[in-house]
């Protein structure tokens, strides 16, 4: 890790900044199925999107089968003013991972998500 200085960040456009992709440990689903878990991972990404009131939700996006579903939700801003945040369940709600960034970056983090065992 380094740490620059603040200057150096204010010079870099916004959208570059806040492109990531985070895959992390989730927590145990516990006293609900795999089904269960991804309609309440989707019910709360329409009822708290991670983008302003603006936000456009969409999703579930599904890909692979089981054990090694990948179960998504994507908030974009109207106007597309903000990057495109997406928000996925893997290996049976096990794993979370989140991509930000620009919206033909995302194929790629799905290309990732689909290359993880």
């Amino acid at each position: 890790m380094t740490k620059l200085p603040l200057t150096v960040l204010t010079m870099l456009p916004f959208t570059w900044m806040v492109r990531n992709i985070h895959v992390y440990k989730s927590a145990p689903i516990r006293g609900q199925t795999l089904q269960e878990a991804q309609t309440s991972f989707e019910k709360g990404f329409w009822t708290h999107p991670p983008v302003s009131s603006n936000g456009v939700i969409s999703g579930p996006i599904q890909m692979g089968k089981p054990p090694h579903e990948i179960f998504c939700m994507k908030a974009t801003s109207a106007g597309r003013v903000m990057p495109v945040s997406t928000y996925c369940m893997l290996e049976q709600g096990e794993w979370d991972a989140i991509f930000t960034g620009e919206e033909n970056d995302l194929e790629t983090f799905f290309a990732v998500l689909r290359a993880l065992r």
